[in-house]
């Protein structure tokens, strides 16, 4: 039975804090280089896992159940959209880079 825990508390708990913890990091490269397009994704997932955190530990119970998934839901479309500009970044690039090599 201590593997299952083991393993809920990673995926619940650590996971969670974990890609908080990149996001945080990521702010400061972010504002760093003037890449100021992924901010409002990056605040809003420190915002949703936080959420997700205080529903789970804080709070507990019906209630607590509630605010966590508000905060998973919050969390998981600000990744999304995160992605989703990461990758339309990377093809702007691709086929700058493409047309530079090409002239």
């Amino acid at each position: 039975m201590g593997g299952v825990a083991l393993f809920t508390s990673v995926l619940f708990i650590y996971f969670p804090i974990a890609i908080s913890l990149l996001s945080i990091w990521s702010l400061f490269w972010v504002n760093k280089n003037k890449k100021k397009v992924y901010i409002s994704p990056l605040v809003f997932v420190n915002l949703g896992i936080i959420t997700y955190l205080v529903g789970l530990k804080i709070i507990r119970g019906f209630a607590g159940m509630g605010v966590s998934i508000v905060g998973a839901i919050i969390g998981g479309i600000s990744l999304i959209i995160l992605v989703l500009l990461l990758i339309v970044d990377a093809n702007k690039k691709r086929k700058s880079l493409k047309k530079h090599l090409i002239d």
